[in-house]
């Protein structure tokens, strides 16, 4: 055990493949004394795996259409649209990891210490009054229901970011898609090591090509998850927690500096003489608001915009309203932002709402970008300084 456990750390610092790793060991186990064979470790590892009940399967994509090749699947061409499922070496196209929820949630339900920590939400001390926890917001309550005496359910909040595989920059990225399982307690479930890991997806995949990964996860698992669960507990999909590409990506909407930029509502931008203008913001406020006006004088200062805003408050896009305007998308015609169908349309649970319901990074953005007017913005990439004889703190002052 410990020489696989210095194996993999080597691999992590390296980057390099098993394949990579068993040949160095090969070539040089006869200059090492270590206790055990090249075989003996694979099959040390091999009992590992085995005991954990872990399970990975690996995908084939077709790089011309959305079909997945699953590991049973002996066709060297896409049943769809014929090509070629492998290169000119002999090796996948296109390659995805997958790692069952199902087989992982099994497990974790079978420990009788971990189920009971599942029933956190039952036991917690709560008030009418206040929103200490997820548990009180209307949307958990309304997509969860009630709390029971026995675990009936689980709450899962997806992520998924790219990042350099083997934490190495130089090295390929990835984007895992991980989930945190909201029925643990708050000082157990934001840990690494209680996340789990629902599938690898290179990073250079975008639109469709990503999507049918997705597709694939509802039809193989995620929709029985949601309707019957494992062992009686239902998985329910709750929301995603993503960043501002992340989140357009995922919702297949145009870029952030769009005609149509918000996720949220009909927001829009106004046209400006050479570019688009970021201004509509004075679109929420009530009609009879003075920052509504072209000019104006409030508390003695003097306001001027370049127009009056007349627009009314922009719709908020529901479930409803996205269908309708999904439906209307054109190839290379978006449709008030939609480019695309979104990731996970097949996921049953996954409304419109659960894909974009983070507003996390939404104050986030809002509190960086008060920084950077109020304190400043270095070439180093840190925040600006607030001494006496920085410009900020005298004109603040």
């Amino acid at each position: 055990m410990d020489v696989w456990l210095s194996l993999r750390k080597v691999q992590r610092l390296t980057g390099c493949t098993n394949k990579t790793l068993y040949v160095f060991l090969e070539v040089l186990e006869p200059f090492l004394v270590i206790g055990c064979t090249t075989k003996e470790i694979k099959q040390a590892e091999q009992d590992l795996n085995a005991r954990s009940g872990a399970k990975i399967i690996k995908l084939n994509g077709c790089v011309n259409c959305s079909h997945i090749f699953e590991p049973e699947h002996e066709d060297n061409e896409c049943p769809h649209c014929g090509h070629p499922r492998y290169d000119d070496v002999g090796q996948p196209n296109e390659v995805g990891f997958y790692f069952p929820l199902r087989d992982q949630i099994a497990g974790l339900l079978s420990i009788p210490s971990y189920k009971d920590l599942l029933l956190h939400e039952w036991r917690r001390s709560k008030s009418r009054s206040l929103m200490s926890d997820v548990y009180d917001s209307p949307r958990w309550r309304a997509k969860m229901g009630p709390p029971t005496r026995t675990v009936q359910r689980i709450g899962i909040q997806g992520c998924v970011d790219s990042m350099p595989a083997h934490n190495r920059k130089n090295a390929g990225s990835v984007k895992p898609v991980q989930y945190v399982v909201l029925s643990l307690p708050p000082w157990l479930r934001y840990k690494s090591k209680n996340m789990v890991t629902q599938m690898l997806v290179v990073s250079h995949l975008k639109g469709d090509a990503a999507k049918k990964y997705y597709d694939w996860a509802a039809t193989y698992e995620m929709n029985d998850l949601h309707t019957t669960g494992v062992h009686g507990v239902r998985v329910i999909f709750y929301g995603m927690t993503l960043d501002t590409p992340g989140r357009r990506e995922i919702l297949a909407m145009q870029k952030e500096s769009a005609f149509y930029p918000c996720p949220h509502c009909l927001h829009t931008c106004q046209p400006g003489m050479r570019k688009q203008l970021f201004n509509g913001f004075r679109q929420f406020l009530a009609k009879t608001s003075l920052w509504r006006k072209r000019e104006f004088v409030f508390r003695g200062l003097k306001y001027m915009f370049r127009d009056e805003e007349t627009r009314d408050t922009p719709a908020e896009r529901t479930a409803q309203l996205v269908a309708v305007m999904l439906d209307l998308i054109r190839p290379n015609r978006p449709f008030y932002g939609h480019k695309g169908l979104p990731f996970l349309i097949k996921w049953l649970g996954a409304d419109w709402e659960a894909q974009m319901c983070d507003w996390m990074h939404d104050i986030k953005c809002f509190l960086e970008m008060l920084l950077k007017g109020l304190v400043g913005y270095h070439r180093g990439g840190m925040y600006g300084g607030w001494g006496i004889k920085d410009h900020q703190h005298r004109y603040f002052h």
